[in-house]
């Protein structure tokens, strides 16, 4: 059957409307490509020209430097002085820091001297090296200046480029080679940061024999010596070495380093034989096409669609008017069959039914799809019950079904798709989207119901839908928020996750960038911007960054942002950004804190205190400087020594492996003392902690304190506790200590001697224990609590000389000396302990007792004496006197005392007298009675002599009598405290000596008659 030619000619029209559509695409996409391509070209012969001329003016620059260089070095004849030499070369280094050295060779190859090694101290050659054979040949064909193939440095690995000069004696012979070597990085550094190597491109120069002196970026997979060590085979050699070096150019073909697949550019420098390259990727012109040609390409096909969805919706309107027009032609059954067919070659199940709802056509397509037949539906009620088993939902369906139907024929509202679970012939359940459309006018009734299967497209959505929940539970888990920035409209779309990491719900945050930017740490922000804004103008692959934002709450949250660029304009400026946000906020704390341990670790480590050491398999491996310091070496000595070095000798050494491995086999941690040896060779103490650090590796680590001090501490302690112990258990006087209740803790041997109780009886006793019998010295009882110790605990006071008397068991009543001194030890400033010494006094007081007597006795004599009795110095000075007369000499109480004899006597009987005293002194003989002429004073017509002089045994004093029977004596007055005070003295001190002479006739009672020199001659008084 024949298309209609309605038909023919739309299709016609579409055929070459869709011819044109390709052509369109087709020059389009080479259009684009072709200028693509031409601009990358463009930009690469821009940045070769400029980069071309900076290279060969350094290197012309270079070259008249060498130059230069070298006449200096021949400027004084033509053979160089190598010290001057050295100089110059410094001098030419420090004026080009970029070169990793300067040269100076001999004609043979021979290095002379470098700017980093003086004359004399080098001993290499070049005279095997091939670049170097090759400049030698070219000076020989007159070129003095060249550029010499790369060399791998065999110590440091820097690939260098030696630029040489030669120097000619006056006969034309070369004589000297100057050298400067660059380093491939510096020619690197043109290179780093020009924007064609952030799109994978290549620059590099190449000399004509192949060898590449400098390349950006330096391929990773390949080592230096692959890159600079062999010549070059690539696409661009083949085409210089074919064209034969041409000025400027291009090539495509291989990379002898990247790969197949490059668009090479060249330029060759003018005044030099290198030529420069940027080698760009094929694929990055093509990504750069595709990014300019997608929007028109993604247009046109959205121009063919549309042009095919008019296509085929003129199609079918040309058929539909074609079959009304031969459905009035051929009446309503021809109709109905062309009808059938469009629908029978519909892919979509489709029904028609009349306005009777009986179900007039089903295609092959819903057979297929539900297994069903025209004969088995005779009606759409029927369709439902089978479609829709369950009732209640079929009616909620149905419902909705005839309201759409209903507005369809009204035009009440536009037909709209209806989503139906329905029950095929074989049980199985799908999901169908059901649309309907009127075949005639609304008044007929008949209409058109297709059915699309969506089963796959909801199982698909269901998965989707589970995917992206999975999806951001494992964000939730993880702590992360996604994010959506559109740069033009400064629009930001964020997930519930983003909002929640900083405490907030999606309707709570403005959704603009530059809200995000308000709630960055003001110290963090200036960097987050400039690495976005590093990666938004394509410096960066992709964007990241650890900052804080504050949290709702208040507080600051640590987040890592992750971001790419996604979308760009045609001319390159970022549309949309994507990324994530996690929560790092824990791992910051952890970091801090580990950091903070770190510092301690550190700390405990560098500390100048303890020292510190590390041991395996009993060497040392590691050491601090306190450890080091403590043994006197310095940490480097010690490392790799055995441990033995610290050991006084071998059976310490075994003896401490024995006791330490044993414990650290266990885990367990060994603390001790131990003696080491120090550098010097002393010894000293230290308290040393170890333990194992690892299961398997056999390393202990040891913690040092030095202890000397106080190890000398505690024996000097030790020895004061035994001195004191000696002391204390030998000395006289008995001590007691009792603590605060009173009760005693201690005594020493001379305390339980003194008191007559055991050393078990005495401790726990306290001083109002009623055994003790203790009296004072008035004979009363003297209480417990008034005991000297129990005093001083109470007031915290020190008492001395308390004298107590005590009923010792066996001894009867003893006297004591009693001395209390606390011990403090309380906040509240009460002693805690006091100590009690207390010495035997009896005998004392008993002595005490008769001198006491022997005091009364004499006091009774002296007072017997009728004399007047002087006590007088060796210097005539008069101390004391004596006299029972009220007034012998009419003088004031103590009116002589301290005076000389002067004062009493006339002056020839004083100087007399006192010459007597001398001479009885100095001889320390008996009683002298002076030879002196009648003397006398007047005083009221008396005259008075001394009768006799005693000088005392310890020749300080004498003593003088005279007669109380004076007459008209005065002058004197007696003082009867003074007088017995001196006579107290002088009885304690010279008992033996104190004899005083009576008047002629008379006897000294207190005397033996019989003492030496007694004279029983009288002494007459002289009258005046």
């Amino acid at each position: 059957m024949h298309a209609p030619l309605s038909i023919k000619n739309l299709n016609r029209i579409a055929g070459l409307l869709t011819l044109l559509l390709v052509a369109y695409a087709a020059a389009t996409a080479w259009y684009n490509w072709a200028d693509e391509k031409a601009a990358a070209l463009r930009d690469m012969a821009t940045i070769m020209e400029m980069e071309a001329r900076a290279f060969d003016n350094y290197f012309s620059h270079l070259e008249l430097a060498l130059k230069g260089l070298g006449d200096d070095l021949s400027s004084e004849g033509e053979r160089i002085d190598l010290d001057r030499a050295y100089v110059l070369v410094r001098k030419f280094h420090d004026l080009y820091p970029e070169l990793y050295n300067v040269t100076l060779i001999q004609a043979d190859g021979t290095v002379l001297l470098t700017a980093r090694n003086p004359p004399r101290t080098v001993h290499a050659t070049l005279a095997g090296e091939a670049s170097f054979i090759h400049f030698v040949d070219a000076v020989a064909q007159g070129q003095l200046f060249g550029i010499g193939r790369p060399l791998l440095a065999k110590i440091n690995k820097v690939v260098i480029v030696p630029v040489r000069h030669a120097i000619k004696d006056r006969q034309g012979k070369l004589g000297y080679i100057v050298s400067a070597n660059l380093t491939h990085e510096h020619l690197q550094s043109y290179w780093v940061d020009s924007p064609l190597t952030a799109r994978a491109a290549a620059i590099g120069l190449i000399r004509d024999s192949g060898f590449l002196l400098s390349r950006y970026p330096v391929p990773a997979n390949l080592t230096l010596d692959q890159i600079y060590g062999v010549p070059r085979t690539g696409a661009l050699i083949h085409h210089l070495r074919q064209q034969g070096f041409p000025e400027r150019g291009y090539v495509e073909g291989p990379s002898s380093l990247d790969g197949p697949d490059f668009l090479t550019a060249f330029r060759r420098l003018p005044t030099h034989p290198l030529t420069l390259f940027i080698a760009m990727p094929l694929s990055e012109i093509r990504a750069a096409w595709w990014r300019r040609v997608s929007g028109t390409g993604f247009a046109l096909l959205l121009l063919g669609g549309g042009g095919f969805t008019v296509y085929r919706d003129a199609l079918r309107r040309q058929r539909a008017w074609d079959i009304e027009d031969q459905r009035l032609k051929d009446a309503q059954q021809q109709s109905e069959r062309r009808l059938r067919s469009i629908i029978e070659a519909l892919p979509v199940p489709t029904v028609i039914s009349d306005a009777q709802h009986n179900v007039t056509y089903v295609n092959a397509a819903f057979t297929t799809a539900f297994g069903y037949q025209q004969r088995e539906l005779p009606s759409l009620a029927e369709w439902w019950v089978r479609a829709c088993p369950d009732l209640q939902y079929r009616q909620s369906v149905l419902d909705t079904w005839y309201a759409r139907l209903a507005g369809l024929r009204s035009h009440a509202a536009p037909s709209q798709a209806l989503e139906v679970q329905v029950t095929t012939k074989s049980g199985e359940r799908r999901t169908v989207l059901t649309t309907m459309s009127l075949l005639a006018l609304p008044h007929d009734g008949s209409h058109l119901t297709t059915w699309y299967d969506i089963t796959q497209r909801k199982a698909m959505e269901t998965l989707l839908a589970d995917r992206e929940q999975h999806l951001e539970l494992a964000l939730a888990g993880a702590a992360m928020g996604t994010w959506e920035w559109v740069v033009p409209s400064g629009e930001l779309r964020f997930s519930a996750r983003w909002a929640a990491l900083q405490g907030y719900t999606l309707e709570e945050l403005p959704r603009r960038i530059e809200s995000w930017a308000t709630r960055v740490f003001p110290d963090d922000l200036p960097l987050v911007r400039e690495r976005l804004d590093r990666h938004l103008k394509g410096e960066t692959p992709d964007y990241e960054s650890e900052h804080r934002l504050l949290h709702k709450n208040g507080h600051w949250v640590w987040v890592l942002a992750r971001g790419k660029v996604v979308e760009r304009d045609g001319a390159g400026e970022p549309v949309r950004v994507m990324g994530i946000t996690f929560d790092i906020t824990e791992r910051k704390q952890t970091e801090a804190q580990l950091e903070t341990l770190l510092r301690e670790q550190r700390a405990i480590l560098d500390s100048p205190v303890v020292g510190i050491v590390k041991v395996k398999a009993r060497v040392i491996v590691w050491a601090n400087a306190a450890f080091a310091r403590m043994l006197g070496y310095s940490p480097e000595e010690l490392i790799g020594q055995p441990t033995r070095i610290a050991y006084p000798n071998d059976e310490s050494y075994e003896a401490f492996g024995q006791l330490v491995y044993p414990i650290l086999a266990r885990g367990e941690v060994l603390r001790t003392e131990l003696q080491q040896r120090r550098k010097d060779g002393t010894l000293g103490w230290y308290e040393i902690g170890t333990g194992r650090l690892g299961l398997e590796n056999g390393e202990a680590l040891g913690a040092f304190v030095d202890i000397s001090q106080r190890k000398s501490a505690e024996l000097a302690l030790r020895a004061s506790e035994e001195r004191l112990r000696i002391i204390f258990q030998s000395m006289a006087e008995g001590l007691v200590l009792q603590c605060r209740d009173g009760r005693i803790v201690d005594a020493n041997p001379a305390a339980e001697a003194l008191l007559g109780l055991g050393r078990e009886q005495l401790l726990g006793k306290t001083s109002v224990d009623p055994q003790w019998c203790a009296i004072r010295e008035d004979g009363t009882p003297f209480p417990g609590d008034e005991h000297p110790g129990m005093v001083t605990l109470r007031t915290g006071k020190s008492l001395r000389h308390q004298i107590m008397g005590i009923k010792a068991p066996g001894h009867g009543l003893r006297w004591i000396s009693i001395n209390s001194q606390p011990v403090f030890a309380d906040e509240q400033g009460l002693p805690v302990q006091v100590i009690a010494t207390f010495v035997d006094v009896t005998e004392r007081r008993l002595a005490e007792a008769e001198i006491l007597s022997t005091k009364n006795q004499l006091q009774a004599t002296l007072d017997a004496i009728p004399d007047v009795l002087f006590e007088v110095g060796v210097d005539g000075r008069i101390h004391s006197y004596h006299s029972q007369r009220s007034d012998p000499m009419e003088t004031s109480t103590n009116g002589f005392v301290g005076k000389t004899l002067f004062a009493v006597l006339p002056a020839d009987a004083a100087e007399v007298c006192i010459d007597a005293i001398r001479v009885a002194v100095d001889k320390g003989g008996p009683p002298v009675t002076p030879t002196v002429c009648p003397c006398h004073r007047e005083k009221g017509g008396s005259s008075f002599q001394p009768h006799r002089w005693l000088p005392p045994r310890a020749r300080f004093n004498a003593l003088s009598c005279f007669p109380e029977t004076l007459p008209n004596a005065s002058g004197l007055r007696p003082n009867s405290s003074r007088r017995r005070a001196r006579s107290k003295t002088s009885t304690t001190m010279r008992p033996a000596a104190i004899t005083p002479w009576g008047p002629t006739g008379s006897t000294c009672k207190s005397m033996p008659r019989n003492w030496p020199g007694w004279d029983t001659g009288g002494m007459r008084w002289w009258e005046g």
